[in-house]
């Protein structure tokens, strides 16, 4: 597996919820452009503009991916129980550096409404 991979795994994990995939692009962006110290020197996610906010051709397919490799449920963001202890171990492989750039979005922007400022959250920080 690689490292976007294993921290798209790790917003799933910290969100605390199931997020919505719209949420998790969004993460992901921020990701990128707030954390880009916690992405080292790692191959990461490339964004176009679309109507609900920054899109990634590549995490779609990554989702797809893991949804094939059992470690998502088929079209949720979701760990299916079976696949929770690999996924752990996945995420312990996960540089600190990423965990905590991770952990500082879902801080900052994990609780944000979808349905602030309209449907979407570039509103700005909390």
């Amino acid at each position: 597996m690689i490292e976007r991979q294993r921290i798209l795994l790790a917003f799933i994990d910290r969100a605390g919820r199931v997020p919505p995939k719209t949420h998790l692009m969004k993460w992901l962006f921020l990701m990128r452009e707030e954390q880009p110290r916690a992405l080292g020197r790692s191959a990461f996610y490339e964004f176009v503009p679309y109507k609900f906010g920054p899109f990634s051709f590549q995490a779609y397919r990554d989702i797809a991916a893991l949804e094939d490799a059992g470690l998502l449920e088929n079209d949720e963001l979701v760990v299916p129980k079976d696949a929770r202890a690999h996924v752990r171990d996945e995420l312990q492989k996960l540089p600190r550096r990423a965990m905590q750039g991770v952990e500082e979005i879902i801080r900052v922007y994990g609780q944000v409404s979808a349905k602030v400022r309209g449907d979407s959250l570039h509103g700005g920080r909390p």
